[in-house]
């Protein structure tokens, strides 16, 4: 790295803004990108899957089905993975998850070529893909932390919700292109794009366990010191708790995009989608300095109450770009609400148990979002989607007293908190 005749670096110039500050470290750069291309490879097989399946089926429900192969083994595989890896070696588990990503996108793509479009043995296929990731991105979210300096975490965070997030933008672009010539193409790009992400992070410096911690420990015993944890802790259980309440609420949207494109307006998931990652984008890049501005609970608490009118204006949304303008502040509300919980989870968990701490996250995030996605999927076929929607609004309102009621001391300091209160509390 080039070094100017004041001693700082060009890349410390470059990102000196709060919100682009963790892209100074250089591991980070380059987890940042490979993930980046990962997430566009993933986003055009979702797009390409849903669209498919909306397509042959023109069922809410199998639709839903689809999207929930993707989100369920978070339920059971990632207090597994979490458990490994604070546990095992970390860069062995990081090339053997990859590498059976990549074999199970891989054939995805054959299955499709070779003309299956049943829903059942595509969602199987994408149901193992899924409890491969489910059980491998606890052990990469932990070393996050160790990739930027400690009050850089919250930007880091809200960053690596951006790249995945920005594959959304891209993802079902190209995905519409592959789709010209046949969807399996999609499925076929996104296992080359894996390998982005596994020669990213083979170049990095992974950080060792603390001593003491996993080899003299058992599987089952180091999940329930996890859950111990979590117990003892006040924040991680808002956090959770917090993910699960967005997730059961609002969060069924987001699996019926092509549901909503197709039927309402019959075109192809990807506008909406699209939409959706560019609101997300927007909403990653702005939780930095809102949380600046609000502290991370005022803005958690503000951004709640934007969430149940997007969602009446998508439902009635007259024309597709009125929806898809919906959606791209949907999608921005979501993504500063989801940052604002994993921020805290971050932040309040000790090194030697963040893996098993972020897979709980991820069982409350993925039960909450399948249950309810299931549940979305039966209205809408059994009245309309525009019903299903306002139902999540109505939701969505409920939600938040229920989080008062809950968690009053949240409710209490979001009411009230500066971001010097904020930071303070993050010390």
């Amino acid at each position: 790295m080039t070094v100017p005749s004041d001693g700082t670096t060009v890349a410390g110039r470059r990102f000196n803004s709060p919100t682009l500050r963790p892209l100074r470290s250089r591991d980070f750069r380059v987890i940042w990108l490979g993930s980046f291309v990962s997430n566009v490879g993933t986003w055009m097989e979702a797009t390409a899957l849903t669209t498919l399946v909306a397509r042959e089926t023109r069922s809410a429900t199998q639709v839903a089905v689809a999207a929930i192969a993707g989100f369920l083994p978070s339920a059971f595989a990632s207090p597994i993975g979490g458990a490994l890896a604070d546990r095992v070696d970390r860069r062995r588990f990081l090339q053997v998850t990859l590498l059976l990503e990549t074999f199970f996108a891989g054939l995805l793509a054959l299955v499709v070529g070779l003309g299956e479009r049943r829903t059942a043995p595509l969602a199987a296929i994408v149901f193992m893909a899924a409890t491969v990731n489910a059980a491998a991105l606890p052990n990469r979210q932990a070393m996050f932390p160790s990739l930027v300096e400690p009050e850089d975490l919250p930007a880091a965070i809200s960053l690596g919700s951006a790249t995945w997030n920005g594959g959304r933008v891209f993802g079902p672009m190209l995905a519409v292109l592959a789709d010209t010539i046949g969807p399996a193409w999609a499925f076929s790009i996104n296992a080359l794009s894996f390998l982005a992400l596994f020669g990213a992070w083979m170049t990095v410096t992974l950080p060792s366990l603390p001593v003491g911690v996993g080899p003299r420990l058992g599987l089952v015993a180091l999940l329930r010191e996890g859950l111990g944890y979590i117990r003892r802790t006040p924040d991680l259980r808002f956090a959770i708790g917090f993910i699960a309440v967005l997730a059961g609420t609002a969060g069924p949207f987001i699996g019926l995009l092509a549901i909503m494109a197709r039927v309402r307006f019959g075109i192809g998931a990807a506008m909406f989608v699209t939409a959706q990652g560019l609101g997300a984008v927007c909403g990653a890049l702005s939780t930095t300095r809102l949380s600046r501005r609000f502290g991370r609970r005022g803005t958690m608490l503000r951004t709640w109450f934007v969430l149940p009118p997007g969602l009446l204006l998508y439902a009635f949304a007259p024309h597709r770009l009125v929806a898809a303008a919906s959606v791209i502040l949907l999608g921005g509300a979501y993504m500063v609400l989801f940052a604002g919980a994993q921020s805290t989870l971050q932040l309040g968990s000790a090194p030697e148990v963040r893996a098993r701490v972020l897979a709980v996250f991820s069982v409350s995030l993925s039960a909450a979002y399948c249950a309810a996605l299931l549940i979305s999927g039966r209205v809408a076929d059994a009245q309309d989607i525009q019903v299903a929607t306002v139902l999540q609004a109505v939701l969505t309102v409920l939600g938040l007293g229920v989080l008062a009621k809950t968690f009053p001391r949240w409710w209490r300091d979001a009411s009230t908190e500066s971001a010097h209160q904020d930071a303070h509390q993050d010390r």
